[in-house]
């Protein structure tokens, strides 16, 4: 299975990753590496002049929240030397010297994200990434998540331990969640549900074929079901005619 961060960036169209230094804390001023204004600029965002008017909006992957901070260029006078590109003291009250913190965008929204050692490795718990990265990718902008996710491979790996486990594309997921706004998709259910942690519904997903029966990991393939319609349409004596319905409704995913 990827990596987390072999899938972000699979998914958006700029990454820049930068160690916080110690130097960024002391000055109170985080300066921005190349791979990261890249990203700003792909994004539409260029630097002033005034260190302390705040012109940058930063959505917190996997979080609810946001950071507003400045973006600069800092004239060293009397060195001899380019500005330096900095943001403000609003985003290093979010990190800490040691910090691996990356910058992404899908080119509408920017994304800021603390990446830990395990975020390089395979996982331990596939099952955990597969949640952060639903998380990760529901935040993005819905054409983008789309496109992605008709790009997963319709027939995903598969590993072995005592059951068959496949590798489900999160993008796919995502993509359903934000297709059903979080409501179940069999017609005629009218499930209210819960609300998570995160502040999202609770809802599944459903693939209408099997994976184990050749069904694709494809969003024409998968259905956001309540769980009373996800267990019913896995064992309902009716499991065929649902299977039939829900077919009708997903048409082609989008």
């Amino acid at each position: 299975m990827n990596t987390f961060i072999e899938e972000l960036k699979r998914t958006f169209d700029k990454i820049g990753i930068k160690i916080v230094t110690a130097n960024d804390v002391n000055k109170g001023a985080y300066v921005v590496n190349q791979d990261q204004k890249a990203v700003l600029e792909k994004a539409g965002k260029h630097p002033g002049i005034v260190p302390d008017v705040k012109i940058l909006c930063l959505h917190i992957l996997n979080s609810d929240k946001t950071l507003e901070t400045s973006y600069y260029n800092s004239i060293r006078e009397g060195s001899g030397r380019a500005p330096e590109t900095r943001m403000g003291r609003d985003l290093l009250s979010w990190v800490s010297a040691g910090d691996s913190l990356m910058m992404s965008t899908d080119g509408i929204e920017l994304f800021v994200c603390k990446l830990t050692p395990e975020d390089y490795k395979p996982p331990e718990d596939p099952v955990a990434q597969e949640e952060k990265l639903v998380r990760a990718f529901s935040q993005i902008d819905r054409n983008k998540l789309l496109k992605r996710a008709k790009s997963a491979k319709p027939r995903p790996k598969q590993s072995r331990t005592e059951t068959p486990v496949y590798e489900r594309d999160p993008a796919v997921r995502a993509w359903v969640m934000i297709r059903s706004n979080y409501s179940c998709e069999m017609p005629g259910c009218d499930y209210s549900g819960f609300f998570k942690a995160d502040g999202n519904k609770y809802i599944e997903t459903h693939h209408i074929i099997p994976l184990g029966e050749k069904g694709e990991d494809a969003i024409a393939n998968v259905a956001a079901l309540c769980p009373n319609c996800h267990r019913e349409a896995h064992y309902s004596v009716s499991k065929d005619q649902l299977t039939e319905k829900l077919r009708q409704t997903i048409g082609d995913g989008t």
